[in-house]
């Protein structure tokens, strides 16, 4: 029958349109853009910006009207930017992915990085008991003498009243020969300490030391001196336990 006919070309023409839809207008252009993505950015690239630049008053419209739609369904609209992925879900994702083997992450940078961020500066400093502080009288033999019991090559450097004024490096010690092995450090090669707020994030507390140009820097909380947060520390947190010949606190 003619009705017939008419339902069973439809329906065929209706599987070649989706099918041709699917293969020719998805799945092609897709596994041509992994297979070359930088040749496809050039080319497509400057189509899209100008498509984008004349449907944008039509693009415009439709997300109003989606919006209005969502708004009244009883939902409130979220942009992509606010939808995008925490760091938890990342970390999840990073996790998944190597348990499928489909990231390797040998050195953890990813997983470090992902937890560097929640990191303060109070979490990753050493705290003041366990410190090796000398006094300000110290001398190049002192010194030398806890480098070789302890390993550590930086200690913190305490003012009569306790409190720390800085902090000496192994070889800052290294001009002293004969008498002046004994002979109090002059105050001058005592190096400076900057300070961060235990509260500090680390990225931030880092940049502040990069910009000062120190390796380790006092940690208050509420102006009073809790630790050191050494550069070692920081990057610790980012590719795990470092270690060499002369440790530091």
């Amino acid at each position: 029958p003619e009705a017939t006919s008419h339902v069973v070309g439809f329906a065929a023409a209706l599987v070649i349109v989706l099918f041709c839809h699917v293969v020719f207008g998805e799945m092609v252009p897709k596994n041509i853009s992994i297979a070359a993505p930088v040749r496809m950015l050039l080319i497509l690239a400057p189509v899209l910006v100008r498509l984008g630049h004349v449907l944008r008053p039509i693009i415009e419209a439709m997300d109003h009207f989606a919006n209005w739609f969502v708004r009244r369904a009883g939902y409130e609209p979220r942009s992509e930017i606010s939808a995008t992925y925490t760091v938890e879900e990342v970390a999840s994702i990073v996790v998944a992915s190597q348990a499928e083997g489909v990231l390797t992450d040998e050195l953890g940078l990813l997983s470090g990085t992902l937890e560097f961020s929640e990191e303060t500066a109070g979490s990753a400093m050493v705290p003041l008991d366990d410190l090796v502080v000398l006094p300000e009288d110290v001398t190049p033999a002192d010194v030398e003498e806890h480098v070789a019991h302890t390993g550590f090559s930086r200690f913190p450097i305490a003012g009569d009243d306790g409190s720390i004024v800085g902090y000496v490096h192994l070889k800052d010690v290294l001009y002293a020969t004969g008498g002046e092995r004994d002979q109090p450090i002059t105050p001058w090669r005592i190096r400076r300490l900057e300070a961060v707020s235990s509260s500090d994030q680390v990225e931030d507390a880092l940049r502040h030391m990069q910009r000062t140009g120190v390796h380790c820097a006092l940690v208050r909380d509420e102006g009073v001196v809790v630790g050191i947060l050494f550069l070692e520390d920081i990057l610790e947190l980012l590719v795990g336990e470092v270690r060499d010949a002369l440790q530091r606190p």
